[in-house]
C-alpha cells in the first residue's frame, strides 16, 4: 500500500510533469500534457513493481538486428587524414578533481580522469523536500552546483554535502539543465529564458533573457560563454559582462548543449541538423542532415561527432567533411548523451538498454537491459562506465566486453550524474542529490 509521505510526493511529481513535461523537440500546451503524465506514472509505477521483483533481469546478449551504415574508406586512409588536419583533436577528459561542463569537458565525450570505486557506497545525500532535479550536477574547486525544478541553484561540499549558499531566481523558475562553471562563475539558464551567471558566493553577477525555454548547459571559448535557447538562437556572450558578442540562428528549438572541438561548435537540433559554427564570429560552416530531431549533447572523439536521435538513430559523424559515417538503429528514443573511449561509445535508450558500440564501425559490441528508461548520461572512468537508470539504479559495466561488475540502487529515477575526486554524485527526479564512493 502506498503511503501518504508517497502519495504527496506522487502528487508534486505529477505537478512537476504536467508544467515541464515535452515530447521530443515539440513543445506542447500545457492541457495537453496530461496523457503524457498520466503514461510518465504508469511507467513510474511499473518500474517500481518490476525493481521489487526479487529475480534480476539478465543480460541480453543478442546478434545486432541492423547492420550499421559505414563509409568504404578504410583506416589508413582515415588514419592520415588525422594526422594531416591542422586541428588539435587530441581526447580531452574531466579533470580528476573536477565536472565544471554537462558532459564534464568542451568536447562532451563524458570521460573522467578520476578513478571511480567499482563498490558504491552513499557518503552522503542532499535532499530538497518536494523537490526534483532533472539534470545533472557540476563540481569544481571542492564544490558541487546544481539547478532544481522550484528555482534554485544550489553550492554543496563535495566532501559533506553541506549547503555553502543557495541562488533563488526573482519569477522562482525552475532549471532543467546543468550549471556550467569556468573562472569561478557559475553559468545557468531557466525555463523563462533567462541566463544567469552567479559568483561563487551565490551573488549574480548578470543576467540575459532570450525569447524561449533554457534546456542547453553553457561551453566556453576563450573570454566567451555560449547557450542555446528553445527559440532557435546559440549566443555568444563576454562570459565576464554579458554582453552579446554575435548570434548564430538555427531552423527549430536548441535543445543540446552546444560541444566545442578548437575554433567550432557543433549543436545537434531539433530543426533535424548537426550544426557547425564557427566559435569567432557565429558563421555557419555547414549542416548534416540527420533525419531526425534530437536535444541530445553531441561527444567528440578524434574525427567523429556521436550523438543519438528521437527517431532511434545513433549516429557517427565526420566533423572534418560533414558526412555521416555509420547509423546504428534502436527500437526508441535516445535522449541521454553518450560517452566515448579507447573505441568504444556507450549510450542509453528509452528502451531500458546500454549499448556499447565500435566507434568506428558502429557495430554493436553488447548491450544489457535495465529495469528503467536511461535518460541520464554515462560517465567513463578508466576502464568501466557508470550508467544510471531511471529505476534508481547506478549500474557499473566493464568497457569494452559490457560485463556487469556492480550495481548500486539509490532509489527514485536518476537524470544526471558527474564525477570528481573518486565520487559519483547522482541527481534523481526525488529531489535527492546523493554523493557515491568508498568510505
Amino acid at each position: 500500500m502506498m503511503t501518504p509521505t508517497r502519495n504527496l510526493k506522487n502528487i508534486h511529481l505529477l505537478l512537476i510533469l504536467i508544467s515541464f513535461a515535452v515530447t521530443g523537440c515539440d513543445k506542447k500546451p500545457r492541457a495537453e500534457r496530461l496523457s503524457d503524465v498520466s503514461h510518465a506514472l504508469q511507467d513510474q509505477q511499473r518500474s517500481e513493481s518490476i525493481a521489487n521483483q526479487k529475480e534480476p533481469i539478465p543480460n541480453l546478449v543478442v546478434e545486432p538486428g541492423v547492420e550499421p551504415e559505414h563509409k568504404s574508406r578504410n583506416e589508413s586512409e582515415k588514419s592520415n587524414e588525422r594526422a594531416n588536419h591542422g586541428l588539435d583533436v587530441r581526447p580531452q577528459e574531466a579533470a580528476a578533481d573536477a565536472w565544471p561542463l554537462f558532459r564534464g569537458s568542451a568536447n562532451g565525450n563524458g570521460v573522467t580522469l578520476t578513478d571511480l570505486p567499482i563498490d558504491l557506497e552513499v557518503l552522503w545525500k542532499f535532499e530538497v523536500p518536494r523537490g526534483a532535479f532533472e539534470s545533472s550536477a557540476v563540481i569544481d574547486n571542492g564544490v558541487v552546483y546544481i539547478g532544481d525544478l522550484d528555482g534554485k541553484l544550489f553550492a554543496l561540499e563535495l566532501e559533506t554535502g553541506v549547503k555553502k549558499w543557495e541562488f533563488l531566481t526573482d519569477e522562482k523558475l525552475g532549471f532543467v539543465t546543468a550549471p556550467a562553471v569556468n573562472d569561478q562563475l557559475v553559468y545557468i539558464g531557466d525555463i523563462g529564458g533567462v541566463f544567469y551567471c552567479v559568483d561563487d558566493q551565490g551573488q549574480q553577477k548578470w543576467r540575459y533573457e532570450t525569447k524561449g525555454e533554457i534546456n542547453s548547459s553553457a561551453n566556453f571559448f576563450g573570454e566567451h560563454v555560449v547557450f542555446g535557447s528553445q527559440d532557435a538562437i546559440l549566443y555568444c556572450l563576454n562570459a565576464k559582462t554579458g554582453n552579446e558578442v554575435w548570434k548564430f540562428e538555427a531552423q527549430d528549438q536548441i535543445r543540446s548543449s552546444p560541444t566545442v572541438v578548437d575554433d567550432r561548435v557543433f549543436l545537434a537540433g531539433c530543426d533535424s541538423q548537426l550544426q557547425a559554427v564557427d566559435l569567432r564570429d557565429g558563421t555557419g560552416m555547414g549542416s548534416v542532415d540527420i533525419q531526425s530531431q534530437t536535444g541530445v549533447t553531441p561527444a567528440v572523439a578524434g574525427e567523429l561527432v556521436y550523438f543519438g536521435t528521437e527517431g532511434a538513430g545513433f549516429i557517427a559523424v565526420n566533423w572534418q567533411d560533414l558526412e555521416i559515417e555509420w547509423t546504428q538503429e534502436v527500437n526508441n528514443s535516445i535522449r541521454a548523451s553518450p560517452a566515448v573511449r579507447d573505441g568504444v561509445v556507450v549510450f542509453g535508450g528509452h528502451n531500458r538498454t546500454v549499448y556499447g558500440c565500435d566507434a568506428i564501425t558502429g557495430e554493436i559490441i553488447w548491450e544489457y537491459r535495465t529495469r528503467g528508461k536511461i535518460s541520464a548520461s554515462p560517465i567513463i572512468s578508466e576502464d568501466r562506465v557508470y550508467v544510471g537508470s531511471e529505476d534508481g539504479r547506478i549500474y557499473v559495466f566493464a568497457l569494452k566486453s559490457g560485463e556487469l561488475l556492480a550495481e548500486k540502487e539509490v532509489g527514485g529515477e536518476i537524470f544526471g550524474t558527474s564525477a570528481a575526486n573518486q565520487r559519483l554524485i547522482v541527481a534523481t527526479m526525488r529531489g535527492v542529490v546523493y554523493c557515491l564512493g568508498k568510505p
